[in-house]
């Protein structure tokens, strides 16, 4: 242990560190400790009477003459009286004007929060706030608190990704330079052809799925527009179970688990991949979230909202009862497989459970008769 006190000469601390005497004060340096010494970082590994040896975050050993150390400051990291080893980190980002600084904070706050990486602490909170009001942008800095001080770049990494998907799905982009030069004409033509491009990608995954599979190529058409790109990185939260959120998740590319809890414990359920999709009971209905769903990769999905459903439900009401007839059939699917009803029993519990269905979605969106 070496300690460095006022009121102490410089013999006597080298004589303590020599006979192997550890002087007991708030102020010591431990085997273990991460440290910082002028330009150097790293964790202490050996403590010599000539010389501590730290170990860098780039496999480095670099020996610390203890006289260096007396002379210079020291900082401990991580290290708080009374509290966890945890070090507070800072990730940068910049969003332009076009976005309201409330708004930009709410969304990726929210996201780094509910994100549940791994060594970043629950307990203080991750933070968002804006650091600098520039010409043409905001300049945001996340603050959290990294648990594992060895891996402070790669968690810096997870931050910034879960960052950029929070914003891709907020529909806010991240800030070019107002000095920035294109020289790339976007020609009409062009920026059609892009549009096209999008919305045939949104037709076809609309067309994968049982639910709309009585839509017309019109109406089909009218959704895609309305769909929202919504990616998430690998480990956040999707959608979580009891939470009220209107809208369908449909899943393009990537891998998602659903998990459910019993207040204690949680299991996973089911995983969904390419055209899956989840939240069609919230849409519908506006029944809370009956299960948690938390991408496994980074998961490309498109979002629908109850406006937008709800459009085209006024243009043709009957599409009511047929979109609860798709909802009775997969419920029953599932119970038949669950408790081994007969043909009869389903039948009839199938009838029933689209009645109750079609009433819902009725209600929800308040159709008239």
């Amino acid at each position: 242990m070496f300690t460095a006190i006022l009121g102490f000469s410089l013999q006597d601390v080298i004589g303590n560190i020599a006979s192997g005497l550890a002087l007991q004060t708030d102020t010591s340096i431990d085997i273990g400790d991460w440290i910082k010494v002028n330009d150097v970082t790293g964790r202490v590994v050996e403590i010599r009477w000539r010389y501590t040896a730290i170990e860098t975050r780039n496999w480095e050993t670099v020996l610390l003459p203890n006289i260096v150390l007396l002379r210079s400051q020291v900082t401990v990291l991580g290290r708080r009286n009374g509290a966890p080893r945890y070090l507070r980190r800072w990730v940068y980002f910049n969003v332009d004007w076009r976005h309201q600084p409330s708004d930009v904070i709410d969304v990726v706050q929210n996201a780094v929060r509910n994100a549940g990486l791994e060594r970043v602490a629950a307990d203080p909170k991750a933070n968002c706030v804006l650091m600098e009001m520039g010409d043409s942008y905001g300049k945001y800095a996340v603050r959290y608190w990294l648990t594992d001080i060895a891996v402070d770049d790669p968690t810096d990494s997870e931050v910034r990704t879960v960052i950029f998907f929070a914003l891709s799905r907020a529909d806010m982009k991240l800030a070019i330079p107002a000095q920035s030069v294109f020289v790339t004409e976007e020609s009409s033509d062009r920026s059609a052809i892009k549009t096209e491009k999008q919305l045939e990608r949104r037709r076809k995954l609309l067309k994968a799925l049982e639910l709309f599979s009585s839509l017309s190529d019109a109406e089909r058409d009218s959704m895609a527009v309305q769909l929202k790109y919504a990616p998430f990185a690998r480990g956040e939260v999707m959608t979580r179970q009891g939470s009220e959120a209107h809208w369908l998740y449909i899943i393009e590319d990537g891998v998602a688990s659903v998990r459910v809890t019993d207040g204690v414990h949680q299991k996973e359920v089911n995983r969904l991949g390419t055209c899956s999709y989840f939240g069609e009971m919230s849409l519908l209905t506006g029944e809370p979230r009956s299960a948690t769903v938390v991408a496994e990769t980074d998961v490309e999905c498109f979002r629908l909202d109850k406006v937008a459903f709800q459009r085209v439900l006024e243009a043709r009401p009957a599409l009511a009862k047929e979109v609860a007839a798709v909802l009775a059939k997969r419920k029953m699917e599932l119970l038949q497989v669950k408790e081994g009803l007969d043909a009869e029993t389903a039948r009839r519990r199938r009838e029933d459970s689209e009645h109750d269905f079609f009433r819902k979605i009725r209600s929800f969106f308040a159709l008239k008769d």
